[in-house]
């Protein structure tokens, strides 16, 4: 018998909405993104920053239970409708910020 398991993932989002004529590619409904935590959560997924999914990455850490990373990518000005339900469920996320756009820094050197 196949023996089920869990990956660890990264789940980029982008922004949210509460209006559902807003929905597309990048912006999802702030209710169908709880959903989505509240669905990885009884699965057995603990929420990590993103500082803790590198280490996972990197081999120098052994989570316990499945891991999710959730990051908004492009830090849109709509997230601030879903961030404070974050924080106050203590659900971990992140905001990637990618210097090497503008070619000063590696995006690995912080």
């Amino acid at each position: 018998m196949k023996k089920d398991f869990l990956y660890n993932i990264a789940l980029c989002l982008h922004g949210v909405t509460n209006n559902p004529a807003e929905v597309g590619a990048y912006v999802a409904l702030v209710s169908d993104v709880k959903a989505q935590v509240s669905y990885l959560q009884q699965l057995g997924y603990t929420f990590v920053n993103g500082k803790q999914y590198k280490n996972w990455l990197d081999g120098e850490w052994e989570p316990e239970t499945p891991i999710v990373c959730l990051m908004w990518d492009d830090a849109r000005g709509n997230i601030e409708l879903i961030i404070p339900w974050f924080i106050e469920n203590k659900i971990a996320c992140c905001i990637p910020i990618i210097s090497r756009r503008q070619r000063k820094y590696q995006a690995e050197d912080g």
